[in-house]
């Protein structure tokens, strides 16, 4: 099995040349693997690990371990690690067999003869690789420092300054060609000048080809064929390459990507003063144009410290004081925050309680508005019954006339007994008065009315049969009785229903203004009730005056029946009885009256305080918008202040990978 390595400084476009050698028909070019040995501080890879473990070796699943965490791609896809690893044949007691073992079954997998490491720190190392690869072949990718230092500046593997990238490039690529001068054969090493590819890739690639001994392979010119390294990446590649090269990957539409060759002339003058003598040395040695250098001592002195890690040093320390000066004041941001999201917790109790009394309202108000319906309900059908009501009365007037003009006629027979009706016309008057109260009473009286429009016609057709005229009207007293006890337990079923209603104006305490709608509709209908009774009780004044002429007859009648003036004391002493009844009635119902208007000055009260309540509410919500509003002010803070921990952190990752990090973590250590 053939070995070979592309090295170089990173950045240079070994991972480039590695794609279109891997087309060849005879190499394989896996992803960088990055297992031989440590580079910059990155870790213990295979020579750290055999050298820990003695004499001992290592395991097959101490070994694939190492793979798993040092090799930065999804290793498996490309070869089956894990399987080589178990086997009971692999070398696990030395690190150059094993190596050797684990390249030669990564090419076999894919039927080819050649395996190209292309891990460009490799290069850092050529005594050991050399040592473990005497035989290997070395292509040393080279690129303008420039253009090299511009590229790392977008990764976060060596340093943000670009000046402080060309520095290391300088060290780096005099560590390679000093050390391929003194550990390598001239036959086994090759520079090829990542410029001279893009601009010739045919000629190049041909005189990599001639160098390892294999026959050129046109396929190495088709980007098509390509191999995608950046899908077996396990981190994302766009965020370390430049967007036009990502497009260019992309397209695949030529195997040169020139876009990048002398991009440091693109910045702003960033390298236009002078450079140090040992830069402008080693640019030089390439070929790579050099405006000038320094010439005085003090610009060399002056080259050299922006060129420096002391320029990184001062910055490190200005960047740690303002680093402490925004830790102190996250930590103050942090106590606030503490302070505010307990407020937020009591009011997001105090919320949840003003929800479930909200609730709570919802449901009275909804059980209020249904109780209401049922009373709208009841006042409708009430309303219904008036209509009935004043129907049958308007029946009963015309028979009233009909019975007026009967009485006209018995009025000139009945002269005698004008005297003794009078008497009684006093006592009915005084109870037609408390009788307009209640319309339903009167109701009642329109049956003894029918009663005595029948003894009338009786007197009509037998002037002389008075005893039976008598009896009729004992017979209408006594069902008048039996009415006004109808009337009285009427009453008393009035008074639980009162009773109802007064508990029912208790429950409406927290009624809602809402509801003020519903109870002034229903006052309109109680004033347009209280208008009929107005005009049915003028209807009854009218209906007295024909009492009057009734009773006028009744008179005459009763001057015509003297013996009967006994049963007719009974009659007023029933008819005294009656008033009584009457008396107490009409105290209940002032009674009544005096309750109601309490009960109406509480529902007033309870407006009020339900108006007090509703702006309390509004002022409560007026203040969770001025609170929400702040909650999303300190959001904003929050997510600027995490913006700025994340540079803060990436500075410091920079920072300890750096050599002066890497100096100050072995010194505290």
């Amino acid at each position: 099995m053939n070995n070979a390595f592309i090295i170089g400084t990173g950045r240079c476009g070994t991972t480039w040349l590695g794609q279109m050698l891997n087309s060849h028909a005879e190499l394989c070019v896996p992803p960088e693997i990055q297992l031989l040995f440590e580079y910059s501080g990155n870790g213990n890879r295979l020579f750290e690990e055999f050298f820990l473990a003695d004499q001992k070796g290592l395991s097959g699943e101490q070994l694939a371990s190492v793979i798993e965490r040092c090799c930065p791609h999804k290793l498996e896809i490309f070869f089956d690690y894990q399987e080589f690893c178990r086997k009971h044949d692999t070398p696990k007691m030395s690190l150059a067999e094993f190596v050797k073992s684990f390249y030669a079954a990564i090419a076999s997998a894919h039927g080819k003869s050649w395996l190209v490491e292309q891990t460009p720190w490799y290069g850092q190392r050529l005594d050991l690789v050399s040592k473990l690869f005497p035989d290997a072949k070395f292509i040393h990718m080279v690129r303008d420092g420039r253009d090299v230092a511009l590229s790392f500046a977008r990764t976060t593997w060596w340093h943000i300054s670009p000046r402080l990238n060309l520095a290391r490039w300088q060290r780096e690529i005099k560590k390679i060609a000093t050390d391929a001068s003194s550990f390598l054969k001239p036959d086994c090493y090759l520079e090829v000048k990542y410029e001279d590819l893009v601009a010739n890739p045919e000629s190049e690639l041909r005189k990599v080809c001639t160098f390892l001994g294999i026959e050129f392979d046109p396929r190495m010119l088709d980007p098509a064929g390509f191999i995608d390294y950046d899908k077996l990446c396990k981190f994302d590649m766009a965020q370390v390459s430049s967007k036009a090269y990502s497009a260019w990957r992309e397209r695949k539409d030529g195997a040169v990507f020139s876009e990048n060759v002398a991009a440091w002339r693109k910045t702003d003058n960033l390298f236009d003063d002078a450079l140090p003598i040992e830069i402008s040395d080693w640019l030089s040695r390439y070929g790579y144009e050099v405006r000038e250098t320094a010439s005085t001592e003090v610009d060399k002195n002056q080259s050299r410290h922006e060129y420096s890690f002391g320029a990184l040093e001062q910055d490190n320390l200005a960047r740690a004081s303002h680093i402490h000066t925004l830790e102190q004041e996250l930590t103050r941001k942090a106590e606030n925050l503490d302070v505010l999201e307990k407020e937020w917790v009591a009011r997001g109790v105090l919320i949840e309680e003003l929800g479930k009394s909200m609730d709570l309202l919802m449901h009275e108000s909804e059980n209020r508005a249904e109780h209401i319906r049922t009373l709208e309900q009841v006042l409708a059908k009430q309303t219904t019954q008036a209509g009935v009501i004043e129907k049958e009365w308007g029946a009963r007037g015309e028979l009233l006339d009909y019975l007026a003009a009967t009485i006209n006629a018995l009025g000139q027979e009945n002269e005698k007994q004008v005297e003794h009706i009078h008497v009684l016309e006093r006592a009915l008057s005084s109870q037609t008065e408390q009788v307009s109260i209640v319309g339903e009473e009167w109701s009642a009286r329109g049956e003894l009315l029918d009663e005595l429009a029948a003894t009338i016609d009786a007197l009509t057709q037998e002037s002389q049969g008075r005893v039976e005229y008598i009896q009729t009207l004992e017979q209408a007293l006594f069902q008048q009785t039996e009415q006004a006890s109808v009337i009285g337990k009427e009453w008393e079923a009035r008074g639980d229903l009162l009773a109802q209603l007064s508990k029912t104006i208790n429950a409406l305490t927290e009624e809602s203004q809402g509801r003020l709608e519903c109870i002034r509709l229903l006052e309109q209908s109680l004033a347009q009730q209280a208008e009929h009774s107005s005009v049915v009780e003028n209807e009854w004044q009218a209906r007295g005056q024909l009492l009057d002429r009734l009773t006028t007859t009744l008179d005459a009648v009763k001057q015509e029946s003297d013996g009967r003036a006994e049963h007719i004391n009974v009659l007023e002493q029933a008819l005294f009885q009656k008033t009584e009844q009457a008396e107490e009635t009409e105290n209940r119902w002032e009674a009544r009256g005096n309750v109601i208007d309490k009960l109406t000055q509480s529902v007033e009260a309870l407006m009020q305080e339900t108006k007090s309540q509703a702006k309390h509410i509004e002022q409560l919500s007026q203040e969770n918008i001025v609170s929400l509003n702040r909650n999303s002010q300190l959001d904003q803070e929050i997510a600027d202040q995490k913006v700025l921990i994340d540079q803060l952190e990436e500075r410091l990752n920079e920072f300890r990978r750096s050599w002066y990090g890497i100096l100050k973590e072995y010194l505290g250590k």
